[in-house]
């Protein structure tokens, strides 16, 4: 049955019948061409319907969705890497590389939080090449004897180096600015060990005589002179547990393999002088630390007392006396004669501020 339209309805468009949409060729029905369709036998549009551009009519509707966009990942920043040079020779004690490779790791744990990292390049006296990840070098830590040390710190002016290995008063006494401490002195070893004998004199034990007023590089008196302790005076012991001291022994030989002795414990308390600096001024110059070290700056060596470096440019780290394998004192360290030009913010007799 044919639907006529009115006249002109259409135009000149000639009408759509059920027997014309029979003969069409058969194709998919595209929902643009159906809804054209509908709408001219249904509705009696006019002739504009029909009037749709064939890219129109060929757009099909699409249900899948975008998906949506993935914001960027926030970019990693690149931690400031500070680099410690390490120098020792075939005499060198052990201890000094594994307390320094100690020092280091701990660092490593505490800069993750700071944005920084700590390198160890060792490195072998004399530096006739030195290693190129030297350069930019912030300090340097000495195992070497005390003229190669002495030469050391000679060699790089404007570079803090820490003698971790020698206690030959001597070279203290050469004042070099830029060279510093943390293995006790000898003079500061027979003073602690003197004292103790003051308050332990059933602790005395007879010894060949020694001359009197023998040089130690320092202003101090030889004390006790004809006689020697049964105890004596060292930067650590691997039996120390007071304060976080067992804890460090503890890490120390989990980490290292052996126990932790005198000359590790000043390697690992010199780069933790450093890391103090850094964390406090990431930015710092080698020039820079070394002013900071020198002018005050105080760390915990796990001693139970805040330390720092004295006028004499020793640290001023309690010593410990052991006897018969155990740690049976402690006895402060004594400082040696100012070096010249020393900064005016430390003063004899000044008490150790405790740890926290």
């Amino acid at each position: 049955m044919e639907r006529t339209p009115p006249p002109g309805a259409y135009g000149k468009v000639p009408p759509v019948t059920i027997d014309t949409l029979k003969a069409a060729p058969t194709r998919r029905l595209e929902i643009p061409h159906l809804v054209l369709v509908l709408a001219a036998m249904g509705a009696g549009l006019g002739g504009s319907a029909w009037a749709a551009t064939p890219a129109a009519a060929k757009t099909e509707v699409s249900t899948t969705t975008a998906p949506a966009s993935t914001p960027a990942p926030a970019s990693t920043p690149i931690p400031i890497t500070h680099r410690i040079l390490f120098v020792s020779g075939p005499a060198a004690p052990p201890g000094a590389l594994l307390g320094a490779r100690q020092g280091v790791a701990e660092a490593n744990l505490q800069g993750r939080f700071l944005g920084q990292q700590y390198t160890l390049i060792e490195a072998t006296w004399p530096l006739s090449s030195p290693p190129p990840q030297a350069d930019g070098a912030v300090a340097i830590l000495s195992a070497l004897a005390p003229q190669e040390t002495a030469a050391l710190a000679r060699e790089y002016p404007g570079v803090v180096v820490l003698n971790t290995a020698t206690d030959e008063d001597a070279l203290r006494a050469l004042c070099l600015s830029n060279l510093l401490h943390t293995l006790p002195s000898a003079a500061q070893r027979i003073h602690a060990e003197a004292e103790y004998l003051e308050k332990h004199p059933q602790a005395q034990a007879p010894a060949a005589p020694t001359p009197a007023g023998p040089s130690t590089g320092s202003a101090l008196p030889p004390p006790h002179a004809t006689a020697t302790a049964t105890a004596h005076a060292t930067a650590w012991d691997p039996g120390f547990e007071k304060y976080a001291g067992i804890q460090l022994n503890r890490r120390y030989a989990k980490a290292q393999g052996q126990p932790m002795d005198a000359i590790a414990w000043a390697a690992w308390a010199a780069l933790k002088a450093v890391a103090e600096v850094l964390s406090q001024s990431p930015a710092a110059s080698p020039a820079e630390v070394l002013v900071a070290l020198k002018g005050g700056l105080t760390l915990d060596a796990q001693k139970g007392v805040e330390v720092g470096f004295g006028p004499g440019q020793q640290l001023n780290a309690p010593l410990l006396l052991v006897a018969d394998g155990r740690v049976v004192g402690e006895a402060p360290a004594l400082a040696g004669a100012p070096c010249p030009g020393a900064t005016s913010w430390w003063r004899a007799g000044v008490a150790p501020k405790p740890s926290p």
